[in-house]
């Protein structure tokens, strides 16, 4: 499992021991309002057991962020499918009070650079709800292209479900800029 550090923060592949920090990320409502909710102790820890077998399975997978030693977030690298299309994905989530820090960007950067050059992966995609404006600005920023005709309506969510509809960005290797 791999490690990567940017110019500020410190990367490293999440544990099953990070529930704690993990839990105070993701049972944080600011945060769940863009994640379909907030998590709760046993599913916070179902998703790192998840997260540590993707390492293993994949290679790649999830990292905690840390910026002088403190926690401010996570980002990621995960297989998965959006209507039947196996996809790579790039995720992330920072702590409210680090919100505007730049922390998505530099982490989702050394994540795509993580994706290129060690990975060796040609496409990496990044999807976000359509009314989440930070989130699709780090998209932008990260050089990812929109792909209006790749819209759907998140599987995890019921129909109806107000944040059910998300866009989907791509990058790849003619356009990574990191």
């Amino acid at each position: 499992m791999s490690t990567f550090a940017t110019a500020r923060l410190r990367a490293r592949p999440v544990t099953v021991d990070d529930v704690p920090l993990f839990e105070r990320l993701w049972g944080d409502e600011r945060v769940g309002r863009t994640l379909g909710g907030t998590r709760d102790r046993a599913q916070v820890e179902q998703a790192l057991v998840d997260a540590v077998s993707h390492w293993r399975d994949r290679g790649f997978g999830r990292w905690v962020l840390h910026d002088g030693g403190e926690f401010v977030g996570t980002v990621k690298l995960a297989h998965c499918d959006i209507e039947g299309q196996p996809e790579i994905e790039l995720g992330y989530a920072v702590l409210p009070e680090h919100w505007g820090a730049g922390y998505a960007t530099e982490g989702s950067a050394g994540a795509l650079a993580h994706a290129r050059d060690v990975v060796g992966l040609d496409e990496v995609m990044a999807f976000a709800l359509v009314s989440n404006e930070a989130s699709l600005a780090v998209m932008r920023r990260l050089g990812m292209r929109e792909c209006p005709e790749r819209a759907f309506q998140h599987p995890a969510l019921p129909e109806g479900h107000p944040l059910r509809w998300h866009v989907m960005h791509v990058i790849d290797r003619r356009d990574w800029m990191v």
